[in-house]
């Protein structure tokens, strides 16, 4: 039976990267016949609601830090994510030793201790998975120098977090402007920029329509949390610098 692994550290919002993932696992089990897809999350994954539409296509659901999340985290993602990854690259090297996938795609760094699994299969002559690297922030864990425990984090960074070596076997960013924070920090300049999905037929009509009229504008679309640091966009729409660009 083939098996591809889809991990993510959010499983409990439903932005552009959490779309993203859903829509590659769907495409890979119904394009490239894998007989089962298996989506990982590092949060808990509300399965009753299911907004990523992941069970009407079967793709099973694991919530890695489920219980560790509720106890410890209390659901603060934003200042405990670093730990919440921490956590999940332990859980996703178990799952790949038991489940044994042909294809692993992680969209977050926290997958350093799957570097000893795909040696120890190349010594023994076995069949190492494929791994692909989707990236959205190849600085996401990094931990932030004003933090008084900074020194523990650096710790576990250290150990679970990719930091000058990203092994992977393929590596896509989400726009040009990640794809040289890749070359800069890991030296992939293999590097391949892959946009997320976009449905331009549900909105090719709109812009046809007001694509005449339109005057020049600044906006952001984003979801509203703190890691979004929407205050920086206010900050710039209210810069003298744009405004005397716009005048």
């Amino acid at each position: 039976m083939t098996l591809a692994l889809l991990s993510h550290i959010r499983g409990d919002t439903y932005g552009g990267a959490e779309i993203f993932l859903s829509d590659v696992a769907k495409l890979l089990l119904n394009k490239h016949r894998f007989d089962e897809v298996i989506c990982c999350f590092a949060t808990s994954y509300d399965e009753y609601s299911d907004e990523l539409r992941l069970k009407p296509y079967g793709i099973k659901i694991i919530s890695t830090g489920k219980n560790f999340e509720r106890t410890l985290l209390n659901s603060k993602y934003s200042k405990n994510r670093s730990l919440l990854g921490f956590h999940h690259s332990i859980q996703l090297r178990r799952l790949v030793k038991e489940l044994q996938p042909e294809l692993v795609f992680v969209a977050h760094e926290a997958f350093k201790p799957l570097e000893r699994i795909i040696n120890k299969n190349n010594n023994n002559n076995n069949k190492k998975p494929a791994l692909i690297h989707y990236v959205h922030n190849p600085y996401e864990f990094v931990p932030d120098p004003s933090d008084p425990i900074v020194k523990l984090f650096s710790l576990f960074t250290n150990r679970y977090i990719i930091k000058e070596n990203d092994f992977s076997d393929v590596v896509f960013a989400n726009s040009n402007s990640t794809r040289k924070q890749c070359i800069r920090r890991w030296n992939r300049n293999d590097c391949i920029v892959l946009y997320p999905f976009i449905k331009i037929d549900e909105i090719s009509d709109y812009i046809s329509s007001s694509s005449s009229s339109r005057d020049d504008v600044c906006i952001v679309l984003s979801r509203l949390s703190p890691e979004k640091k929407i205050e920086l966009a206010i900050e710039a729409f209210n810069s003298k610098v744009l405004k005397k660009s716009n005048s």
